[in-house]
């Protein structure tokens, strides 16, 4: 009879990890579940690491699954920049993600090199390396006895290492990356339960978008992301944004299947963005279930000295208003 509840016991365990790991981006994977990566690309590829010409920091929070106890939730602070005079760039970016008892804590660093194809063409390389903490806490578990001493302790394994890459090219007009945020095989072991492990897997992204400038004062974007998942469900997402008087943003995002989102944002001046998504599900299975998103943007672009060789060459009047950034993106 023990021998049965211990298996009922690693069973349950195990169901709790898999549902909370392939959800969110817990157990060691970048989070290929946000919404407004078009914002912030960076977090799913170093290589737009110092695309933005500026100091650039973002702040965000997203909740998951709202109205349920335990739910998912991500914090991520990330900052990245071009070193002056250079066409290298660096970054760096906490992560915190808590899904019921799992917590995970990444720590990573990116670096990327840029290179001009042409004079309306660059190719930027990345790779970014770092660890993570994962911890497992069976005390917050809702159990039937409290007093059970297999659910009285916390789990903690011990840093894993964390080594990816990713490249993107792009112009003024248009721009398409790939990335393996995580090439290392991570594991995570449960020896106190009986020897369970867990593997995330690799996961791979593809993402593309056009720019369209209609005038000074609109602009439109159109942006894509693909997500190959090696333990998990295969997803893609297309969507669109519209930006008014370089101020204002509204938007909307499709993942296959799962979910839909409405996105806004607003520039407070030069320097600060805010922005915000909603996700609905579109999926029966996932009824009554929605996500929230804030971002908050910060460019300094007083502490970087200009460089011609990261801009866009402009040579006719039909190129008057390339973007001289990626940001755009």
């Amino acid at each position: 009879m023990q021998l049965i509840i211990k298996k009922i016991k690693i069973a349950t365990l195990t169901l709790i990890i898999l549902i909370i790991g392939g959800e969110s981006s817990c157990i060691a994977q970048l989070n290929s579940n946000i919404t407004q990566y078009i914002n912030n690309p960076v977090w799913l590829n170093p290589a737009f690491a110092g695309t933005r010409n500026a100091l650039a920091v973002d702040i965000t929070t997203r909740q998951q699954w709202m109205g349920l106890d335990g739910a998912p939730s991500t914090y991520f602070v990330g900052t990245h920049a071009p070193i002056n005079r250079t066409l290298m760039s660096i970054g760096g970016a906490v992560i915190t993600d808590i899904a019921g008892p799992i917590t995970n804590h990444q720590l990573s660093f990116s670096y990327s090199y840029l290179l001009r194809v042409n004079e309306q063409m660059f190719l930027s390389a990345g790779i970014n390396g770092g660890a993570v903490n994962h911890s497992l806490n069976l005390s917050d578990l809702d159990i039937i006895d409290q007093n059970d001493p297999h659910f009285q302790q916390s789990i903690e394994n011990e840093f894993k290492p964390l080594i990816g890459a990713g490249a993107v090219l792009f112009t003024p007009r248009w721009y398409a990356g790939f990335s393996s945020p995580q090439l290392l095989s991570n594991e995570t072991d449960y020896p106190e339960i009986s020897s369970l492990t867990y593997n995330a897997g690799r996961v791979n992204f593809f993402t593309a978008g056009i720019n369209y400038t209609f005038t000074q004062d609109i602009r439109l974007r159109l942006f894509s992301l693909i997500t190959l998942a090696e333990n998990h469900i295969n997803s893609y997402d297309i969507g669109a944004k519209a930006e008014l008087l370089n101020k204002i943003s509204v938007g909307f995002n499709y993942r296959h299947n799962n979910s839909a989102a409405i996105m806004a944002g607003y520039r407070i001046n030069e320097n600060i963005e805010i922005g915000y998504s909603y996700d609905f599900p579109i999926n029966d299975n996932l009824h009554n279930i929605s996500n929230q998103e804030i971002t908050l943007s910060f460019d300094f672009y007083n502490l970087i000295i200009p460089n011609r060789d990261r801009q866009f060459i402009r040579k006719t009047r039909e190129d008057e208003d390339a973007s001289e950034s990626i940001r755009f993106f």
